[in-house]
């Protein structure tokens, strides 16, 4: 639903937006025009950009897509962006599904990842979902653009009170809803959206406050998630100036058991990988009334596996790590301090790879090498594999195809010289040849025959992997091949039905990520 009245701004700096309806609005020369008012300071006008402003009325004219007005208050600056009447039509009739609406916003806007944030002021929060549906079934540009900041405009929504705001629990997880159902961007997750909150939060009191508004409760959260959420605040108040002692303080508060210490942590020794996170939970439960070094084991790893088997891209796992490794580093525990650290690298990585920060992808992925070289329980091959589809994605998306093959024939022979796990080895070099054989369709831009063998191919290695956006990608570049193709006057290769990939586990299912780790096949982790 398109808003007529919205608020801009934070303490003494706002201002209220009104837009004025009217025959002005049709027309041969249509014009959208918004009344300014200031519940506070009133301002000076610094600049408008795109707009006329007379008696605090701003019009915008037609020839104005997105116009900006900047206010100057006694103690701080104010820039208002306000729709001409063709983005503001085309930002309603998109969100009511019209495909070439939906091309019109994406050519007014500066970027994709700014349009959630600029359409929150005139659309609700429903309205904004079904506008990135919208944009994103029409450009993978945007797809993948939502897709790298799903999680950050779901934080912004629970804690905003101004624009993209959500204000109520029931508003909230509607909205994180409404964007899981958009196919083009991935799953949000409302567990991991809350967990995500709290990890960038200042501190533990902050976050608190932040879920209170909605209505959550860390009991509550825990019970969602099998106890993670629990986890995720530890890891809050460590990293905090509280440390260990308010930790031990949450623990006897939340979480209980009747089970010894001991054998808590004989089970937690002993678990399946995927289990290791929720039994070293139950072990810290049991350890609130042990040491402070046995309590300090048992967080740190309870801390360490949580994040170790959560599969998302929400930003929490960071968190885990980081608190982990210094709990682990304050008892003596260099290895464990430093798997951590190891596990914080790589989740830093994938989030920035996932954000096609390309660059510190790489960087963090290069830390994290270095760090395996040093520690032989530490899988080297890892990062190796990640920052290789890092930097050949790089290389595709800027056009130099032909170094991104070389590299990733290059990251094939290196991963060869590794002892990696069967599965492991199996999903990654699929990836790796699917990335290669998509590259090289793109060095076929005159053939759409040629082209299509090799979709085809990477289409083939990307399903063995597991990763379906890889996938649609590539069914959209075979729709292209086939147009392509048809306009040259040629009868396109029967492919038969490519259906959908089976969603699997995924790191991070972009074109860029690696697939889902699985099991650790041998016996060292923390705590052993």
């Amino acid at each position: 639903m398109e808003r007529s009245r919205w608020t801009v701004g934070t303490g003494d700096a706002v201002a209220r937006v009104t837009r004025v309806l009217g025959d002005h609005e049709r027309g041969e020369n249509p014009e959208r025009r918004y009344r300014l008012d200031f519940p506070a300071d009133a301002p000076a006008l610094d600049a408008a950009t795109g707009a006329t402003l007379d008696d605090w009325t701003v019009t915008v004219p037609e020839s104005t897509r997105l116009a900006r007005v900047r206010l100057a208050f006694p103690s701080d600056h104010l820039a208002i962006r306000l729709p001409g009447p063709v983005l503001g039509d085309a930002l309603a009739d998109a969100a009511d599904g019209d495909r070439t609406a939906a091309k019109t916003v994406l050519n007014a806007v500066p970027n994709p990842e700014s349009l959630p944030f600029l359409a929150g002021f005139v659309l609700d929060p429903p309205g904004v979902a079904r506008l990135l549906g919208a944009v994103t079934a029409a450009s993978q540009r945007a797809a993948d653009a939502v897709h790298a900041v799903r999680y950050p405009v779901v934080r912004h929504a629970a804690v905003a009170r101004v624009g993209l705001a959500t204000g109520t629990r029931r508003a909230f997880e509607s909205f994180a809803a409404s964007l899981d159902d958009i196919d083009d961007i991935g799953d949000v997750d409302v567990s991991d959206a809350l967990s995500a909150l709290v990890s960038v939060a200042p501190d533990w009191p902050t976050a608190r406050a932040r879920l209170r508004r909605l209505d959550y409760t860390p009991g509550g959260l825990a019970e969602r998630d099998d106890g993670r959420f629990h986890a995720v605040a530890l890891s809050r108040i460590v990293r905090g100036d509280a440390g260990r002692e308010r930790a031990r303080e949450y623990v006897r508060r939340h979480l209980d058991t009747r089970e010894a210490y001991g054998s808590a942590k004989r089970r937690a020794l002993d678990a399946d990988y995927w289990d290791r996170g929720r039994e070293w939970r139950d072990a810290l439960a049991a350890a609130a009334t042990e040491s402070d070094d046995d309590f300090a084991f048992a967080l740190a790893n309870a801390l360490h596996w949580t994040g170790e088997v959560a599969r998302t891209d929400a930003r929490f796992p960071e968190l885990l790590h980081a608190a982990a490794a210094d709990v682990a580093e304050a008892i003596g525990l260099g290895a464990v301090s430093a798997r951590a650290e190891y596990a914080r690298l790589l989740a830093v990585g994938h989030r920035h790879r996932s954000a096609r920060n390309h660059d510190r992808a790489v960087a963090a992925f290069d830390r994290a090498q270095a760090l395996a070289a040093d520690h032989d329980a530490l899988d080297a091959w890892d990062p190796l594999y990640s920052r290789s589809v890092v930097r050949a994605n790089q290389y595709a998306s800027s056009g130099r195809d032909a170094r991104a093959v070389e590299l990733v024939e290059d990251a094939i022979d290196a991963l060869a010289e590794y002892d990696v796990p069967g599965g492991r080895r199996r999903e990654s070099v699929a990836h790796l040849r699917g990335q290669k054989r998509e590259a090289e369709a793109s060095l076929e831009g005159d053939d759409p025959g040629v082209r299509r063998v090799h979709l085809e191919a990477a289409r083939e290695h990307y399903e063995r992997a597991g990763l379906s956006r890889s996938v649609a990608r590539v069914d959209r570049k075979l729709d292209r091949a086939d147009r392509d193709a048809a306009e040259k006057g040629r009868a396109p290769v029967e492919r038969g039905e490519r259906g959908t990939a089976g969603v699997g586990p995924e790191y991070d299912p972009e074109p860029v990520g690696s697939a889902d780790p699985g099991v650790i096949e041998d016996d060292s982790f923390p705590g052993r």
